[in-house]
């Protein structure tokens, strides 16, 4: 998964953001490259330690990018 659509689907699901969760949503791209997808794997796990999914779409979101930050596809 590319860093583009990570955040196109944080930013529609629309998730309200503390301080902690919008630093590691920032930096999806600086992750990415200084240590490849495990870094964006990992902020991924991160952020959503940081935000909490409140709506159905949220839910599907949070699902599909924590199984695919597990090791998913």
């Amino acid at each position: 998964m590319i860093v583009s659509e990570i955040y196109r689907k944080i930013t529609s699901a629309k998730f309200k953001m503390n301080a902690y969760a919008r630093a590691y949503f920032d930096n999806f791209g600086d992750a990415q490259a200084r240590f490849g997808e495990e870094g964006v794997r990992a902020q991924i796990l991160y952020f959503f330690c940081n935000v909490r999914a409140m709506t159905p779409e949220q839910k599907q979101v949070k699902k599909e990018l924590l199984d695919w930050a597990n090791g998913g596809n």
